[in-house]
């Protein structure tokens, strides 16, 4: 059980991916997976498929801004692009 007393339920599996983050709000989840930064809502996790938001070459690490509307990643050389949301009219660069 979680602390709060609340069953944890099983959203689905991720494998070999580099990095996860969940927004502030609990709406959706991206994560790093080949270099491809990928966002699913969590509602659907199992059965919703992954919309391609970015790419960055040795991606290893996301951050998500606290109003939960900008998605970025970085790399070891220190580049960091701003993934912008697709759902939301934005474009990815």
């Amino acid at each position: 059980m979680a602390p709060s007393g609340n069953h944890r339920s099983f959203l689905g599996e991720l494998k070999d991916i580099n990095d996860l983050v969940v927004d502030r709000g609990g709406k959706w989840t991206a994560y790093i997976k080949a270099g491809n930064i990928y966002k699913r809502p969590i509602d659907k996790f199992g059965s919703a498929s992954p919309l391609l938001v970015g790419r960055q070459q040795d991606a290893w690490i996301l951050t998500v801004d606290p109003s939960g509307e900008l998605l970025a990643s970085g790399n070891p050389s220190g580049e960091i692009p701003d993934l912008a949301d697709r759902e939301s009219g934005g474009q990815a660069p």
